[in-house]
């Protein structure tokens, strides 16, 4: 036990030797380069740049939502297809789901 301590102390203290003469070292790896300055001015164009160039593509638009789908969001704010049926003020843990094929189906949550 007591090797185990010497031998302990003995590589602390190497390793701390190392670490001094380690930070007297100059850095190896240089300082960058100061930055350009930046300039306050628009760039220019050419003398053979057209003044004004096409126009940008519109954006692409939605599809209008039904009658039924706006209604049916309203009810389903977070969009995963289940909404408390009319009526029930949240107190059952049943809810109805929105089948694919215009029926309701119960589901538990």
């Amino acid at each position: 036990m007591v090797l185990g301590v010497v031998a302990a102390s003995l590589m602390a203290g190497a390793g701390l030797l190392y670490w001094q003469t380690a930070a007297n070292q100059d850095a190896a790896i240089p300082a960058p380069p100061p930055p350009e300055p930046l300039s306050d001015t628009l760039p220019e164009a050419g003398a053979g740049a057209p003044a004004f160039g096409p126009a940008p593509p519109t954006p692409p638009e939605a599809p209008k939502a039904s009658r039924e789908e706006v209604r049916f969001n309203r009810y389903d704010r977070n969009r995963d297809e289940l909404f408390p049926p009319p009526g029930n003020d949240g107190q059952s843990n049943q809810c109805v789901q929105s089948g694919g094929s215009g029926r309701q189906q119960s589901a538990d949550i």
